[in-house]
């Protein structure tokens, strides 16, 4: 006997027939896709995707098929050479996912991050380094929850503010200068009753500081586009 979802998935990839293959980077302390990432993987291949790993270290090329890689989680930088590579399939209109964490949670000490160098000069929107405090969880202030979403962009229209998304140990996001051809937009924002901790000490309890700390609300998630791409 077929299962509903059993014939929901039947009917994704008789409407999407051809394999649909998305790439998670590795090799910098990231999750692995059976471990961190596996419902992400799971649900993915339910929707006739095909989901592998990539390791550009290793291979110094992106694979032809990628509609999307994942950055997900690094704890160490990526080089200026898996960037270079990342850029060049984005500029020939590839997609990119990145989910960074805040800096204290990272390996990266006083290393450059050249991902983000290049989503500030290549595309406006710049990861700000803070962790951010929400004080709409009551119960753990460093688990950021969603207040409202973009009406308007693809990713997040219909989304309505009945439903929360928690995202615990965030960074926020900013847009600090426009790029000609990008269209960047805020998709998740926190309420007011949050900041951008900026000096977080390990033993104290955050508090805000005018003029140091980065106030609400503030952008949790973002979306690119290159009209030119």
């Amino acid at each position: 006997n077929a299962t509903e979802n059993e014939l929901t998935r039947t009917l994704i990839r008789l409407i999407n027939p051809t394999p649909r293959a998305v790439y998670f980077l590795e090799g910098h302390g990231e999750p692995t896709l059976d471990s961190g990432f596996s419902i992400a993987k799971s649900t993915l291949e339910s929707k006739n995707y095909t989901v592998n790993s990539l390791n550009l270290a290793g291979t110094s090329k992106v694979p032809e098929d990628a509609l999307a890689i994942i950055i997900g989680g690094s704890k160490k930088p990526l080089t200026n050479q898996e960037v270079f590579l990342l850029k060049k399939y984005v500029d020939a209109g590839g997609s990119l996912v990145v989910l960074e964490d805040p800096l204290v949670f990272t390996e990266f000490g006083a290393s450059k991050d050249p991902l983000a160098e290049y989503l500030t000069n290549d595309w406006g929107v710049t990861l700000n380094n803070d962790i951010v405090i929400d004080l709409v969880n009551t119960q753990n202030p460093f688990q950021a929850v969603s207040s409202q979403y973009s009406g308007t962009h693809p990713i997040t229209q219909n989304m309505t503010n009945n439903y929360f998304v928690i995202l615990p140990q965030a960074r926020s996001i900013s847009f600090p200068a426009e790029k000609e051809n990008i269209t960047a937009t805020a998709i998740i924002l926190t309420t007011e009753n949050s900041w951008g901790e900026t000096n977080l000490v390990d033993g104290e309890t955050p508090a805000y500081n005018d003029g140091v700390d980065l106030p609400g609300p503030l952008t949790l998630a973002a979306a690119a586009e290159n009209s030119s791409t």
